[in-house]
């Protein structure tokens, strides 16, 4: 009766199909959504947000585990060589499992840069709610949380083409290559001294970023454990809408 596979993006569905599966395994994609902790300040989250945040603004920040693949070097160059410059610090929250970036950081020397590890969700929803934008340059990601996180939280986001972020992002952000400092550089500058493109962006942010719910994927999953006991119990070949046949 096949297997069945649940994916959280289409760009990672891809990668699934690419492999070789079980003939007749079904495939289904259930997107994430931010969670219930981040959404736009409001006039009594203000005293409140800048008695968490530690670092001046304007910042920009990054949300992410440390590794290569999200290209962290790419903001660091930014930073040290373009947005420091204007006076725009950077704040990097996540975790830096291989202890590259505090050597990368020691190397660049002063770039205006901090970095914030295990902070609580309230925390990060503050840093959402006063950041500049959220830059994602990442060189692959399956899904891409922080997009989500950001544009619900009012924040603009910078992020690339690769994998799930375009998906995730839709036409709510900036997009830049990756390993082009130059060019997410001049994106954040653009949003610093442009506050009605900033406007819109976080204007266009809100309601994509509603397109994803965590309801939506829970009655989704749920519908997919029915489909796999039905055709386990019954032999029925009855699949929720959306799903499909590899």
């Amino acid at each position: 009766m096949g297997i069945s596979f649940e994916s959280d993006s289409e760009a990672t569905a891809n990668d699934i199909r690419s492999c070789k599966l079980p003939v007749g395994g079904r495939l289904h994609v259930v997107p994430e959504a931010a969670g219930p902790g981040f959404s736009v300040a409001t006039p009594d989250d203000d005293p409140i947000d800048r008695a968490m945040i530690t670092v001046a603004e304007p910042f920009v920040m990054m949300v992410a585990s440390v590794l290569p693949h999200k290209s962290p070097r790419m903001v660091v160059d930014a930073a040290a060589t373009l947005w420091h410059g204007a006076g725009i610090r950077t704040v990097i929250l996540g975790t830096d499992p291989r202890g590259a970036l505090a050597q990368t950081l020691t190397a660049a020397g002063n770039t205006g840069i901090v970095c914030l590890y295990g902070v609580p969700t309230p925390v990060l929803a503050a840093y959402y709610r006063r950041a500049l934008c959220l830059v994602m340059p990442s060189e692959y990601e399956g899904f891409g949380l922080p997009i989500l996180e950001a544009q619900t939280s009012g924040c603009p986001v910078i992020t690339t083409r690769r994998g799930a972020l375009p998906e995730v992002a839709g036409d709510a952000a900036i997009f830049v290559e990756p390993g082009n400092a130059a060019a997410m550089a001049d994106a954040v500058l653009g949003l610093y001294r442009d506050t009605a493109a900033r406007a819109a962006l976080v204007a266009r942010g809100l309601p994509n970023a509603a397109r994803f719910s965590w309801e939506r994927a829970a009655e989704r999953t749920a519908a997919i454990f029915d489909d796999c006991l039905a055709r386990r119990s019954q032999g029925v070949a009855r699949r929720p809408a959306g799903s499909r046949v590899l």
